[in-house]
């Protein structure tokens, strides 16, 4: 009983419906599959029980390996650059938020502020009885002080 040329047909007719990159990387299980599936019947026929395929080694041309490999590397640069972004953008998102809310909490100080200007005035008095500092007032109604050399 000679079944070798019928396990080389078959395994080329099966081969031959995936291209080289599925050979060369997950889809080889599926390949065994199908392989296993059309050999099984031929070889129960003839008194022999296929019970799996196992394919350990598939030999491409040099050329056609590296050209797979390349791919696959490029594929998983891509993928990596679509994570950075989309972390970049989240990030830029958080940041926007941290700014909006900054802006609301200023918001809502200057309009404390706004209603009292006695208040600080008072607060600015107080500082002042316990500091032998020279003080620069600017003029206005809003005259803010400015220190310099403030002893602590």
């Amino acid at each position: 009983m000679i079944v070798r040329p019928q396990i080389r047909t078959i395994i080329r007719e099966v081969v031959a419906n995936f291209e080289a990159k599925q050979l060369y990387s997950e889809d080889r299980e599926r390949v065994a599959l199908e392989i296993t599936e059309k050999l099984e019947p031929e070889l129960k026929n003839r008194g022999i029980i296929l019970e799996s395929v196992l394919i350990r080694n598939i030999a491409l041309p040099a050329q056609l390996v590296t050209s797979i490999e390349e791919k696959l590397v490029a594929e998983q640069d891509a993928e990596r650059m679509t994570f950075v972004l989309r972390q970049e953008q989240k990030e830029a998102e958080r940041k926007v938020i941290e700014a909006q809310g900054i802006k609301n909490s200023t918001m809502i100080v200057q309009e404390g502020l706004a209603r009292a200007p006695e208040y600080l005035t008072y607060l600015w008095l107080q500082k002042l009885e316990n500091h032998d500092s020279v003080v620069y007032v600017m003029e206005g109604d809003m005259g803010l002080p400015i220190f310099k050399n403030i002893d602590s």
